[in-house]
Parts: structure tokens; sequence; C-alpha cells
């Protein structure tokens, strides 16, 4: 949290009150797509992929899609940009 300093406390919220979120983010190489439940059963559920970096760390990626980019998933072997 960072506050104005000059500011006097407030039991409420507050314009002198800013929340930090820090993220950082990285990329993978798409290797492969799972399909979706409930929803989502017909279009892509997650995506396989291997993280860019020396140790090829694979994992899946699951949300933030919208439903555009669940029926047109990335191409398999394409580079995708993800947030953590």
């Amino acid at each position: 949290m960072i506050k104005d300093p000059k500011s006097g406390y407030e039991g409420k919220r507050s314009w002198v009150l800013l929340k930090v979120k820090k993220f950082d983010d990285s990329e993978a190489k798409v290797i492969g797509h799972e399909s979706g439940k409930g929803r989502n059963a017909d279009v892509l559920g997650a995506l396989k992929v291997k993280e860019v970096c020396p140790e090829e760390y694979e994992f899946k990626i699951g949300g933030g899609f919208d439903d555009n980019l669940r029926l047109n998933p990335p191409a398999i072997g394409s580079i995708v940009t993800f947030k953590y």
C-alpha cells in the first residue's frame, strides 16, 4: 500500500491510499491444447506450454481467455506471453 505521507487516517476507501499489485511476465511455447469442461466443453480449456527459459518448465495456462480466443487458440509451436 502506498499512502500520501501528508494525509491523515481515513477509515474508509480513500484517494490518498493506493494498492500496488506487482506482476511479472514471461513467454512460453504452446505444446498442446486441452479441452474445456462445462460451458467450455467444445472449445479450449487450457494451453499446455513450455516456458522459454533454460529450465524448460512445462505447465498449463487455463485462465484469462475470452470466447474468441477459446474458439481460435494459438497454434502449437507459437509463443505466448503470460503474466504471473
